[in-house]
């Protein structure tokens, strides 16, 4: 009598994909929240301008923003998650005079953006840091 053995079945293929989401997706998450952590901002490409703020835009998630008018245009400037915007609790507001410190970056989400190292609102005179002062110029909300 002969027996014809199988290939493997798919109880064994179930495992083997369970056992490799396992694995791999804890270093594929690890490598994505490292990546999104270290954003770069190159203060070769820093620059310092003063402007009216417009409008401050504060959305569910994601960045907050002010729109600076500078010389008759209206350029957004990204500050910092939303939620650390709130725990700052920054006096910005539309009409006030602000110097904006702050380099183009690239953001996964949003492009190339223009990244607030800091802003010194000049109509209260208070000054809110967005990230370190001295290089590698981490977000200090980390």
């Amino acid at each position: 009598m002969k027996v014809k053995s199988r290939a493997f079945g798919p109880g064994f293929w179930i495992f083997l994909s369970f056992f490799l989401i396992l694995i791999l997706t804890p270093s594929l998450n690890a490598h994505q929240f490292k990546f999104f952590q270290e954003l770069p901002y190159d203060p070769n490409l820093e620059i310092t301008f003063k402007g009216k703020i417009l409008s401050v835009y504060l959305p569910p998630r994601g960045l907050a923003s002010l729109e600076v008018e500078r010389e008759g245009k209206a350029y957004t400037v990204f500050l910092c998650p939303v939620h650390y915007y709130r725990f700052l609790n920054p006096d910005f507001s539309a009409g006030h005079q602000v110097e904006v410190t702050g380099a183009k970056t690239y953001f996964p989400k949003y492009g190339i953006i223009f990244m607030a190292r800091h802003v010194k609102n000049l109509t209260t005179g208070k000054l809110y840091l967005f990230r370190s002062p001295v290089a590698p110029y981490k977000p200090v909300w980390e």
